[in-house]
This record gives C-alpha cells, structure tokens and sequence, in this order.
C-alpha cells in the first residue's frame, strides 16, 4: 500500500509521542553535545559533500544505516548492500572498523542460520552519494518533488506513506515489521525526528531547515515493533516517509 499525500496535517498520537520519548530517554544515550539521543554509532563516516552516515547495531546482527545531509545531496541507496559494502562504497581508502566487521558477522551468522538471502540492490541506484541539480521553486528549502524521488518512489514495502508539505508532526507506528525505512526533511523551520525499534532502540534527531534525515534498519529474521514521529514542528513544514516490510 502506498500513499501520497499534500497538505496539512496533524499529528494523531500524542500519547504514542511521550511513550516513544520515555523509552528513549530512559536509555541515557547521548549522542554528541548536540541534544541528539541516541545509541552510539559503531562506526561512522563525514563526507566531503556534508553528508554524514552513521552505522549502528541496537540488537545483535541487526544493523541501521543513518543518513543526514544538506537538501541537495543524493541519498546513499543501501538497501541491499551490507553494510561494510556500503562502507567500502563511501570510504574505499579507510579501513572497515572492526566494530563494524564484527556487527556484520553476527548479522551474516544469523541469515545464513534461518536461511535467508540477501536482497540484491536494485541496479539503476547508485550506493555513491551525488549532489543532485533539482530546483527549489516551490519550497523555502526542500522541493517537494525532489523528496518525493529520493524517499518514496524509489521504494516499495508492504505498507509506505509520503506526506509531503505537511505541518504540526506525522507519525507511523507498526506492531511487526523486519525492516523499515523512515526519512525527513525540513522546509520551514527545524523538526525533530524520533524513532523506535523494538524495546526502545532508536533515537531522537533535530533535523535543521535545509536538511534531511533517513533512517534505515533491517534484521532479515526478527520482528519488531516501530514507531517514528516528528515533533517539534508546530507551524513548520516538512515532508516525510515512512516504509514497512513485514
């Protein structure tokens, strides 16, 4: 199911915001001096472009990809690549950390035992991240068909959505998913993105006008519930998207 919207909206669970807030908050993981929370990266790489991916495991073998980067730059596509893959992709002249080496072991330790394959990436994405030339005409500072290109209609889960200029917050929950994909780019004003994953990995990002953030994780054999909102966007406008694979 995949659905576009355009508007204003509101968010629907407020409730479900504080629940997500309180498991994040009683984890007391801060990431930087920023107000960011989350757990710590195993590895991370800075880019030349401004991008920044970050890589985490919050459960054992179950590695996510953080992506944050100014409007303009293209999306890192790692759906598909492993992540020392997508590591060597972007940093070929380093080498891969072993806090990363070892995180994928796990995670191929554990495919390999239920017998999963791995999804080959789709062959007409590239893993390098470009700056795209799109044109800002009708946004302040994230053109709405350009987030459309880059965060939804590349993607197809059992269950998507992509609110474009939308105000005042989103969310999505899922009781059950083994991969999701969740991103946000600020037009007006900055927001915040928040997001949970089974017991209360996750993590809370401020996302500045002018940048976008994405946030993809996948086990390939556990389930588990998710929930991502964004806050703090009382008479700002953003857009978001929001994949689930069951």
């Amino acid at each position: 199911m995949f659905k576009v919207k355009s508007g204003k909206g509101r968010s629907q669970s407020s409730s479900m915001q504080l629940f997500i807030v309180g498991l994040l908050l009683a984890s007391g993981c801060v990431n930087g001096d920023d107000g960011n929370l989350a757990d710590e990266p195993i590895a991370q790489v800075a880019m030349e472009n401004g991008m920044t991916v970050s890589f985490y495991e919050p459960s054992p073998g179950a590695i996510l990809v953080a992506q944050s980067a100014p409007v303009g730059v293209r999306p890192l596509a790692d759906q598909g690549l492993t992540a020392i893959e997508l590591y060597t992709s972007i940093a070929p002249d380093q080498p891969v950390p072993d806090t990363l080496v070892t995180a994928q072991t796990r995670q191929d330790a554990l495919l390999q035992e239920r017998g999963v394959e791995r999804t080959p990436m789709p062959a007409s994405r590239s893993s390098v991240a470009e700056t795209s030339t799109a044109s800002f005409i009708a946004n302040k500072s994230c053109d709405d068909q350009w987030f459309n290109n880059n965060f939804c209609s590349p993607y197809n889960g059992d269950w998507d959505t992509c609110l474009l200029n939308w105000w005042n917050g989103a969310s999505t929950t899922s009781g059950s998913v083994d991969e999701v994909f969740y991103a946000v780019c600020a037009d007006i004003g900055n927001v915040i993105l928040s997001v949970q994953i089974g017991d209360g990995s996750g993590g809370i990002w401020t996302v500045l006008e002018g940048h976008y953030m994405a946030y993809h994780w996948t086990s390939g054999w556990s389930n588990e519930s998710t929930g991502s909102y964004v806050a703090d966007a009382t008479d700002d406008r953003f857009h978001y998207a929001a994949h689930h694979w069951y």
